[in-house]
């Protein structure tokens, strides 16, 4: 017990020892050194996620048609410009010459649309020529119609049909004396058989001129009306069609059905070999944009349908990192420009600097709610490989 309470004495007078050196210490003139900020090491905020690296650019091909792989022109690895055929199916020749036949369609059918320019002149002559004379006809019908209403000839037609009459009947007496001088001879005589048939040939003629006479000097019965109507409607139809002709022709020459019938042919045409060309064109598989085949999935002789996946292919000279458990907590506080640090599993003494260039505008699909990001590294790696495990801490302070 009396060892225990002088080790209580002693420490307390080791206590008071303290306690007077630290008054001491507080007079004493010589001030404490003093630190400054540079040598306070700021604390910055960062929020860190998992990604994947993922090429910016790439995507699963496939043919646009059904059909059997002839050939493969590129290796898995291979790099390829774009446009750069990597397959190549079946059927080329037959397409080929549907190429042909449609390219000889559309130089028929612009032929045809040039000639109708070429003779735009002659056919303008022809449409005006075809106007004046239906015009000429109508003149003529409705004249004839109006003569239908009236005495059938004019009096000084009917003057000239009684001297035709008047000379005829003569004839027929010179004709009849004639032949009273041979009557008394035989039958079978010539000179008789001849006085004859003048003398019938005579009495013909008056009575055709005495015909016409009596004509003449009639009305128009019912028939001739009506014929002569027919000839009017006939007449004012044929200009109306000649009208509607030169009407339609007259400014260029082509008559608008005819013009719009070759376009559409040449429309045609030119649907027709846009569709062959996108047939042949559709038995090439070409890359979309410069890249590197990263996968082959399909071996010359097989079949392949559209949306069956026959070539992966990216462009790795974009790798990016996306990444893929960044919750809505930490995203909130994200914005598009702050600088990210990246490190590999793969390769763990790399550190690489990016940006953060994208957020997601809605979470990701899965459990939980996690947002999709984008890094674009300031640098890529020659080592860094499309889905390899990332690292990232992004900086927020502001």
């Amino acid at each position: 017990m009396k060892h225990h309470n002088n080790y209580k004495i002693l420490l307390l007078i080791a206590l008071l020892g303290l306690l007077l050196l630290s008054a001491c210490d507080g007079n004493n003139e010589e001030t404490a050194p003093t630190v400054s900020s540079e040598d306070i090491e700021v604390y910055i905020p960062v929020i860190s996620a998992t990604g994947e690296v993922v090429p910016a650019q790439w995507s699963t091909l496939s043919v646009a048609i059904t059909g059997i792989v002839e050939e493969i022109l590129v290796d898995e690895g291979g790099e390829v410009e774009a446009g750069q055929v990597l397959l190549r199916l079946e059927g080329a020749e037959v397409l080929e010459a549907a190429v042909a036949a449609a390219e000889i369609e559309l130089e028929s059918a612009q032929q045809a649309y040039d000639d109708l320019f070429l003779y735009a002149d002659i056919n303008k002559a022809i449409a005006r020529d075809a106007l004046v004379a239906a015009q000429e006809y109508l003149d003529d019908a409705e004249e004839e119609r109006e003569k239908k209403d009236y005495d059938r000839a004019s009096p000084e037609t009917l003057d000239e049909a009684r001297a035709n009459l008047i000379i005829a009947e003569d004839f027929v007496t010179k004709k009849e004396i004639e032949y009273d001088q041979v009557d008394d001879r035989r039958q079978d005589d010539p000179i008789r058989a001849e006085k004859f048939a003048q003398l019938a040939a005579a009495k013909r003629e008056r009575n055709r001129q005495q015909a016409n006479l009596n004509w003449l000097l009639g009305l128009p019965d019912e028939l001739e009306v009506a014929r002569a109507d027919v000839d009017l409607e006939m007449a004012e139809a044929q200009v109306a069609d000649a009208e509607r002709e030169w009407e339609d022709i007259k400014d260029d020459g082509v008559d608008d059905e005819d013009l719009a019938l070759v376009e559409k042919r040449l429309k045609n045409a030119q649907s027709q070999l846009d569709a062959a060309k996108a047939a042949l064109d559709d038995i090439e598989l070409k890359a979309p944009f410069d890249g590197t085949v990263s996968s082959l999935r399909v071996r010359e002789n097989e079949w392949v349908i559209p949306g069956q996946a026959v070539i992966l292919f990216a462009d790795f000279n974009s790798l990016r990192v996306e990444t893929t458990d960044l919750n809505e907590i930490d995203m909130a506080q994200l914005k598009i420009g702050q600088r990210v640090s990246v490190t590999f599993d793969a390769l763990p003494n790399l550190v690489q600097d990016g940006t953060l260039t994208y957020i997601a505008p809605k979470a990701s699909e899965g459990s939980g709610v996690n947002y999709t990001a984008h890094i674009e590294l300031d640098e890529i790696p020659q080592e860094l490989r499309w889905g390899m495990t990332a690292f990232v801490d992004i900086e927020v302070s502001d």
